[in-house]
């Protein structure tokens, strides 16, 4: 009976992006000049962090797991920009209120759209369930 509670999967994230938005307290009038600041980094220097990690760690002699390439760390790379409950909180937490708050809060909401982005890198690259399928196994 695991197939049950899929149903209510893609609800329940939806209802919680909207919980934590509220929550958050973002109003949709922080759209200002300082707000791309913020998805523009995550956009950029969370997949170069991530593929500078990995190509430290492959100099030092790790090996990447099997079936895992450079595409696929880069979609994890575009994927991980999109961790927005950490930065809210500490936006929150340490910014005062006003006119860098909301343009920092709302620049976070908008580094969700690195979700399109990772799905675009998936696809364009052929990478997960894009994967173009031969005699049972995945092309790499």
């Amino acid at each position: 009976m695991p197939h049950d509670s899929l149903w209510a999967r893609h609800p329940a994230q939806i209802a919680l992006f909207f919980f934590a938005r509220v929550n958050a307290g973002v109003p949709f009038r922080g759209l200002e000049l300082g707000t791309p600041g913020i998805p523009i980094a995550t956009m950029i220097g969370k997949p170069l962090g991530i593929l500078a990690a990995v190509a430290l760690a492959v100099i030092l002699g790790f090996h990447l797991p099997p079936r895992v390439g450079w595409r696929e760390l880069l979609v994890v790379g575009i994927f991980s920009a999109a961790g927005f409950t950490v930065a809210l909180f500490f936006a929150t937490s340490t910014l005062a209120p006003g006119i860098l708050l909301r343009e920092t809060t709302m620049g976070v909401l908008v580094g969700l759209s690195s979700i399109a982005a990772a799905f675009a890198a998936a696809w364009l690259l052929r990478v997960g369930r894009f994967a173009i399928v031969h005699r049972g196994r995945a092309a790499s």
